[in-house]
């Protein structure tokens, strides 16, 4: 993101690369033994497609206005690591594509663009180095409606009244399947499949306005990952890793209850579960 100064156009249209900053992040995640799990996106500000952000720094959630710029930009910045910390090293870490693309706030594009831009992606990476590890598409969340099912979010699509027993309804992942499938007609490589299995449907903000529905344990994170093992088994990837990139009791970082000791106590009892 341009708090960052990765990528910039000059006014002649020349691009300028900057590693100054993440350099620095990587450099001390390493120093502590801490391997980066790196994920590609958002959209720097001149190689956005359409101006808006999200978050206090301001990432543009949107597709590259060129495809094979945003490539070059991976490709310069891969090497520049390789060559700052070693192929052998690189090969160690993992590259996502994006954040929750399914998620209109993240992602101001269709599901195909998104599927189309991983293609470019890892192409890019895998014409580096073969044994880089690449996957997605990062989705957000499990849900019981098809809201998710078209090219774009549909919320007349979303459950509007919920029954008591939350763990009656067909929860699946999103785009999951989708981005599987598309992979394997296209002939792409897929090293991992990473979601964000939340066991609440939605956010819940410290307005109280939200609506505060959670999974029952049982129901939650051990039926997620079974359906997403099987899914991984029925494709045509059935080695992939499997990597939860982002969990908790709630998505909604605004949530007090995650500083409580109640909070400790589900996410506990959550993954004992799926033990």
């Amino acid at each position: 993101h341009d708090d960052i100064f990765v990528y910039r156009e000059t006014a002649d249209g020349e691009v300028v690369y900057n590693w100054q900053y993440v350099d620095d992040l990587f450099d001390r995640m390493l120093d502590l033994g801490v391997r980066p799990f790196v994920e590609l996106g958002f959209c720097p500000g001149d190689l956005a497609r359409t101006k808006g952000t999200c978050f206090w720094w301001k990432g543009h959630g949107s597709p590259p206005v060129d495809y094979g710029k945003w490539a070059d930009l991976v490709e310069a910045f891969i090497r520049h690591c390789q060559v700052r910390y070693s192929e052998a090293e690189v090969r160690n870490w993992y590259f996502e594509l994006w954040n929750e693309p399914n998620l209109k706030g993240f992602f101001k594009g269709s599901r195909s663009e998104y599927f189309e831009l991983y293609k470019v992606t890892v192409q890019r990476i895998k014409s580096i180095d073969p044994d880089l590890r690449v996957g997605g598409p990062a989705t957000a969340n499990f849900v019981p409606d098809a809201r998710f099912e078209g090219e774009n979010e549909n919320p007349d699509a979303k459950i509007t009244e919920w029954p008591d027993d939350l763990a009656q309804l067909d929860w699946r992942g999103v785009w999951i399947k989708e981005f599987l499938q598309y992979c394997a007609e296209n002939e792409l490589p897929v090293d991992f499949v990473s979601t964000h299995p939340y066991p609440t449907d939605s956010a819940i903000g410290m307005d109280g306005q939200k609506d505060h529905r959670s999974r029952p344990f049982d129901s939650s994170v051990r039926r997620d990952l079974l359906w997403l093992q099987e899914v991984i088994k029925e494709s045509a990837y059935p080695g992939a890793e499997l990597h939860l990139t982002e969990w908790n009791s709630t998505p909604d970082c605004r949530d007090l209850a995650h500083d409580m000791l109640p909070a400790a106590a589900y996410i506990v009892r959550a993954n004992l579960d799926c033990i």
